[in-house]
């Protein structure tokens, strides 16, 4: 802000030239070259004119610049500055090497963008972890579902007290026993039952009694079996079924028991075909 100061300091002057000053909270620029710091009381002038200037300049200084003043001159000051490195080339080269403007701009976007997303991707995240545990817990009840059901299944087969085995009952329950397990669980023992329509108590007991008849012989084995998990459940199967076969399921033992059960009625109707 420029203004006009006439400061008579005697009766001598009669007329004092106006000078332009510049006005900061700092100091006070005069626009005949004359600097002059705000925080001195004397201020020594070449002229009378300039020391009568200068002392009313000082007075008018310890005066509080107005806010609204002193952000007119801050922005005045960052404008000149502005303009100074735009006029000068080096400057503006130095700016660019080191960094470009849109840098400054779109980082700080970039971390909005990221804090925004942020929430989102987590959110979105829990709710593909709880999709995933929801249907997962689905069907492990469906599972246990179908499983009460083999045994229901199973237990209302009715065999006759103290009926022995066929050959067809031996030869199932056996493959299951040497090939897959001696420890099939109750509804692996029902899939059984159901499969040679025989009593799921009479297909349990004979699983125990062979695991008794082979500890008293010594041949059980238990090197070779290797405990694993089977639709969420401890197993205990031959350790050659499972590198040779892979993950176990209900489904697969299921799958894999009926496969035998046809080969075997396929073999037997052969051997009756022959003896007729």
């Amino acid at each position: 802000m420029s203004t006009q100061v006439v400061c008579p300091t005697s009766s001598s002057v009669r007329h004092i030239k106006p000078i332009s000053v510049t006005r900061s909270r700092k100091s006070i620029i005069l626009h005949e070259d004359k600097w002059i710091q705000s925080d001195l009381k004397y201020l020594p002038a070449v002229s009378r004119d300039d020391q009568a200037a200068a002392i009313a300049l000082a007075s008018i200084a310890e005066a509080p610049v107005p806010r609204a003043v002193a952000h007119h001159a801050v922005r005045q000051a960052q404008d000149a500055t502005s303009n100074l490195a735009d006029a000068s080339p080096r400057s503006a080269a130095s700016a660019d090497l080191l960094e470009p403007t849109g840098s400054k701009v779109t980082q700080p976007n970039k971390g909005k963008a990221r804090a925004t997303r942020s929430p989102s991707s987590t959110s979105s995240g829990l709710s593909r972890k709880a999709s995933h545990r929801g249907p997962g817990k689905e069907a492990r009840e469906k599972q246990d579902a179908i499983r009460e059901q083999w045994k229901a299944r199973a237990k209302a087969i009715e065999t006759p007290r103290g009926t022995q085995a066929n050959d067809f009952h031996l030869f199932v329950m056996s493959w299951v026993r040497n090939e897959v397990t001696p420890y099939p669980d109750d509804a692996w023992a029902a899939l059984v039952a159901i499969a040679i329509d025989r009593s799921f108590v009479q297909v349990k007991h004979w699983f125990s009694n062979q695991r008794q008849v082979a500890a008293r012989k010594g041949t059980s084995r238990l090197e070779d079996v290797e405990t694993v998990t089977v639709d969420g459940r401890s197993f205990r199967l031959w350790r050659k079924v499972v590198e040779s076969s892979g993950p176990w399921s209900d489904e697969h033992f299921d799958a894999a028991l009926q496969e035998v059960i046809r080969g075997q009625q396929a073999k037997y109707e052969a051997q009756l075909a022959a003896m007729i």
